[in-house]
């Protein structure tokens, strides 16, 4: 498209998609996450908490391994932006106060885990009216040509008003290198910082990403960093906080342990560079799944097997799934079991 025929041009582009690409309705997967199907990329809708109370949130975000700093940071803005809404309903003058955060950490840290418990918690405490989360990244918002990316962000964002807008991986949006890739990134861009100022009674938006590079997204629109109200930055876990994660997932499934878990596994983790590409609680879901199939695979091998054998993994299963990690840690990351770190 070229930008001296950009108007006509593009308006012929979206006369002709919304033609030939009708909107679908939602639809709910096995998981029973909801699915907003639009002209382009699907975006998963939920909605975290419900039939849950403030206090069963609250007790939520605060069981979660480790993470006493974005605790307490989630948990006073919360308290001030319910504050707030109740002195407007008194008739009093209240701050302007702006809602939208910035996550910041490496991958597995939990991110994707609080900003699903800050939408619940902000529902329950009256700060967003609808309480549902739409998670999405790039794919999701940028376009093809100019004007569609524009076009494709604020689909997204009239399907988050009322709620909260998640935008994974966020310093995507500040563009790459290809040619012309730049131009489409920044209109999405251009059109969410707007948005997030037009509609800052009804839209809280959630960016999330790299430390580093969610710096640079800020430098390509000053005008992105006004509009933030906090910035909360999720250290790495240390060894026995990642160590108490993988004992949660154990238990959870209705495993045991043996004794001897916390001591090879700080083993293994210290022969693992602690650098950008570690996984975190990421990686320790990938080691329980690998250890889970090594427990399977020992039981379908012996005749009869009782309830406690079933439970119980072994030091055996443990030694296997260390080993298998420690040759081939990249292709053992497996869907599934997601309840921390993603």
């Amino acid at each position: 498209v070229l930008e001296l025929d950009i108007g006509p041009r593009t308006l012929l582009w979206q006369a002709i998609r919304v033609v030939t690409q009708p909107e679908t309705a939602p639809r709910m997967d096995s998981s029973g996450l909801q699915y907003q199907s639009s002209l382009d990329d699907p975006v998963a809708v939920t909605r975290p908490g419900a039939g849950q109370t403030l206090e069963q949130i609250t007790a939520e975000l605060h069981g979660l391994t480790g993470l006493a700093g974005v605790k307490r940071l989630i948990t006073t803005t919360a308290a001030a932006l319910a504050n707030d809404a109740e002195r407007r309903a008194w008739g009093l003058r209240v701050p302007d106060r702006t809602r939208h955060l910035i996550l910041t950490g490496n991958p597995g840290t939990g991110k994707t885990t609080v900003a699903r418990l800050i939408t619940a918690l902000y529902h329950r405490h009256g700060i967003i009216p609808d309480g549902h989360l739409v998670e999405t990244d790039r794919s999701g918002l940028v376009g093809e040509y100019l004007g569609h990316s524009a076009l494709k962000t604020s689909k997204v964002i009239d399907a988050a008003r009322g709620g909260v807008l998640f935008v994974d991986e966020a310093y995507a949006l500040a563009g790459d290198a290809r040619e012309g890739a730049d131009r489409f990134a920044h209109e999405a861009l251009a059109t969410l910082v707007r948005a997030m100022e037009d509609h800052r009674d009804d839209l809280v938006v959630i960016l999330a990403g790299y430390p580093h590079e969610m710096r640079r997204l800020l430098d390509v629109n000053p005008g992105l960093e006004s509009r933030i109200g906090a910035t909360i930055d999720f250290p790495d876990y240390t060894d026995p906080e990642l160590i108490q994660i993988l004992q949660t997932m154990i238990a959870d499934y209705d495993y045991e342990a043996p004794a001897q878990l916390p001591a090879l596994v700080t083993e293994w983790l210290a022969r693992l560079p602690r650098d950008q590409r570690f996984g975190n609680a990421r990686l320790i879901r990938t080691l329980f799944e690998e250890i889970v199939t090594n427990h399977a695979v020992r039981m379908r091998s012996r005749g009869n097997r009782s309830r406690n054998e079933q439970r119980n993994i072994s030091v055996a299963d443990l030694h296997a799934t260390l080993r298998t990690l420690a040759r081939e840690p990249a292709q053992h990351q497996r869907i599934g079991f997601c309840n921390v770190g993603c």
